[in-house]
């Protein structure tokens, strides 16, 4: 993420706001001992919707005890859970359901 100051922001605007596309994560600028952050609203809704995840206990418990679950080989492929309705053909990609 790039900085710059907040009297180049002003004497710039085309300039900083042409950055943003560059710049993914956002724009950081400085004023004073304060520092805002320029980002596209994607980005936004982006770190919007990871932070209210993180804030979100109970997800984070069962995200984190699925990972562990994971890790040690405790889960189901989704042709062990559709095999007996759906007949798979890896090579063609399609699903044929089974009478």
């Amino acid at each position: 993420m790039q900085a710059v100051t907040y009297e180049f922001a002003r004497e710039n605007f085309d300039k900083v706001f042409n950055m943003l596309p560059i710049q993914e994560d956002g724009l950081i600028i400085v004023k004073g001992d304060k520092n805002y952050v320029l980002m596209d609203k994607d980005m936004l809704d982006l770190v919007t919707e990871t932070y209210e995840i993180y804030r979100d206990k109970k997800l984070m418990s069962s995200l984190k005890k699925a990972k562990a679950e994971i890790e040690k080989g405790e889960y189901f492929t989704f042709e062990d859970v559709f095999r007996p309705v759906f007949s798979f053909s890896r090579e063609q990609e399609s699903f044929t359901l089974q009478k």
